[in-house]
Parts: structure tokens; C-alpha cells; sequence
């Protein structure tokens, strides 16, 4: 049963929104549940307003489809309705299994469900009905993986804002993951939507403090990942109009890790640094590799530095 409304998360969604990263065992063969129900656990100790399975951060185009609805269950589980829960369902699929992740969301607890448009872009009206349809099948939000979609004319498609703006009209319809790649646009979105709908901006605290200012109220996490108070204590100066902290933040944390992480493969550089803060281990599973010893090496090196090897991962900012 879910413990947060449509409305709940149509209208007060807010904060810093964690992605789940998929632990594996060893070997890459099967998912570490017990790693992913301590880390979940752990994010919901510390208070983080909302987590979220992802297609990308959580490694779900490596999943087959039940291995997809045991790591929502185990992550619904483990938050036991400490903060709200949104749930993805796969990267390809009909319309109908599509429903079924869905409605498998709704029964293991889930808040929301995030779909993403499986079929390349031939219109509007295919898409609005997909939607549509997999919101009026459950009694939960469901979100748009608002991302460019592939053109069966060729190229990519943007969600059009007006497309946007009638998808979130729908009674079922909550709000979206904005991953439009572009950051003018992006703008226009929050502009055009923040008061009407719950948006989740483009990942890093940098990213949101541009989006702030055309009213975005919440963003998918970077470091925060590893250091989820220092995520709230940064949202929580940046909305309260301390703006010489939240900058301070962001010039500590992020901008001295992110140079090198991204560099080095953002996805695998941050379960990479999860294991040395022992709290998820660092195993991938193929063909997605994990660092070679060299950059994990220098990776280590970095947050060494940093001083983050003898910090509490739930430690509060310290800049």
C-alpha cells in the first residue's frame, strides 16, 4: 500500500531525489539483495525525503524482467514508507507490460511509478496514450522519464512542452524525470510546469541551482549517493536563501570529485566510491565494466584527499 498520495507527489515533492544502484554479487550472476536492502535502509535512516529506481542508475537494462520486480520489491521493502518510493519499470516493452510493472509497483508499496516511452517518437498521440493507459491502471502516480525519444523519422524528438503540459493533465499523471539533455529547454520546463506538477531536475547540485531560479523544487542526487545529509543540508540552504552555503557546498563536494569521476565512467566511478565508504561492493555486472585497478586507484586517491575515506557517510556538510 502506498504511504504518499498522486497528490502528495504531484504538489510536495521536494529536495534531493536518490537514485538505487543495483549491487551485485562477485561474479555479476545475480543481484546482492541484502546489500540493496541495508543501502536503502541506510538512505532512509539518514531522512532523505525520496529514492527511485531508475533504467540507468539502477543498471535495469542489465535486469531481466523478474530481476527488475525483486529489486522493487527489495527496495520498497527495505524503505518500509520511511520516504517516498517511485519504481521503474523496463527500457523496452508493450504497452501491457508495462502495466504489469506498474500494477507490480502498486502491490509491493511503491508511491509512484516512472515509465519511459519503449517505442521510437511517430507522433503525439502514441505517446499520450501510452501514458494514459499505464496511468489509469493503478491507483498510484505515475511519472514521465521525460528524455529525448528516438525519431522513427530519423534523429531524436524532445517532449514537446505542450505535449508535457497535456500528459500532466491526465487525473494519474504526477510529474516526470526531466533528462531533456539541454539545458535552455529545461529551463522552459520548470518554468512552464514546476507549479503544476512534481519535477525531478537533471542530476548534481550545480545543475539544480540553474533550475532553481524557474522553480524547481527537487534533483536527482550525485554525491549524495554516498553523502545523503550533505544533499539535504545543501537543498536546505539553497531554499531557505543561504546562498553563500549552498555555493560552499558545491565547491567542496562536488566540483573536486566530479572532474575526475566523470571522466572515469560517472555510473561505475560512483559504486566504485559507494565500496570504499562500505556501502554497496563494487561488482558490475557484464558487459558494464568496473574500473581497471589504475582508476580505481586514482579515484581512491582523490577522495582520500578529500578527507571522505574517515567521514560518517551520514556525516552533515562541513565546508
Amino acid at each position: 500500500m502506498a504511504h504518499f498520495s498522486r497528490d502528495h507527489l504531484r504538489h510536495n515533492l521536494s529536495g534531493p531525489v536518490f537514485p538505487i544502484l543495483t549491487p551485485f554479487t562477485a561474479d555479476g550472476a545475480a543481484v546482492d539483495h541484502e546489500a540493496l536492502g541495508h543501502y536503502v535502509d541506510f538512505l532512509a535512516k539518514v531522512g532523505v525525503p525520496a529514492i527511485l529506481s531508475t533504467v540507468g542508475t539502477s543498471r535495469f537494462n542489465l535486469l531481466s524482467d523478474d530481476e527488475i520486480k525483486a529489486v522493487n520489491t527489495t527496495i520498497a521493502t527495505a524503505a518500509r514508507g520511511r520516504c517516498i518510493v517511485i519504481l521503474a519499470g523496463p527500457l523496452v516493452g508493450n504497452t501491457a507490460t508495462n502495466i504489469a510493472f506498474a500494477r507490480h509497483a502498486e502491490s509491493v508499496g511503491a508511491d509512484g511509478f516512472i515509465a519511459y516511452f519503449p517505442e521510437r517518437y511517430y507522433g503525439e498521440v502514441p505517446v499520450f496514450d501510452f501514458f494514459r493507459a499505464v496511468s489509469e491502471a493503478v491507483s498510484i502516480g505515475v511519472m514521465i522519464h521525460e528524455m529525448p525519444m528516438r525519431s522513427g523519422y530519423g534523429g531524436n524528438q524532445q517532449y514537446s512542452l505542450d505535449l508535457l503540459d497535456r500528459l500532466t493533465d491526465l487525473p494519474g499523471v504526477v510529474g516526470m524525470k526531466e533528462e531533456c539533455l539541454d539545458g535552455g529547454y529545461a529551463y522552459l520546463l520548470h518554468r512552464r510546469l514546476n507549479g503544476k506538477c512534481g519535477i525531478i531536475g537533471a542530476g548534481s547540485k550545480r545543475l539544480f541551482m540553474r533550475d532553481f531560479h524557474a522553480g524547481a523544487k527537487a534533483y536527482l542526487v550525485g554525491i549524495g549517493n554516498f553523502f545523503p545529509r550533505v544533499a539535504v543540508d545543501f537543498h536546505t540552504a539553497l531554499v531557505g536563501g543561504n546562498n553563500e552555503h549552498a555555493h560552499a557546498i558545491v565547491r567542496a563536494y562536488e566540483d573536486p570529485y566530479f572532474d575526475l569521476a566523470v571522466s572515469l565512467g560517472w555510473h561505475i566511478a560512483l559504486k566504485e566510491t559507494m565500496s570504499f565508504l562500505k556501502l554497496m561492493p563494487r561488482f558490475e555486472r557484464a558487459p558494464l565494466p568496473c574500473l581497471t585497478d589504475a582508476q580505481s586507484a586514482k579515484l581512491r586517491a582523490c577522495v582520500d584527499k578529500l578527507g571522505w575515506l574517515s567521514r560518517d557517510p551520514a556525516h552533515a556538510a562541513v565546508v
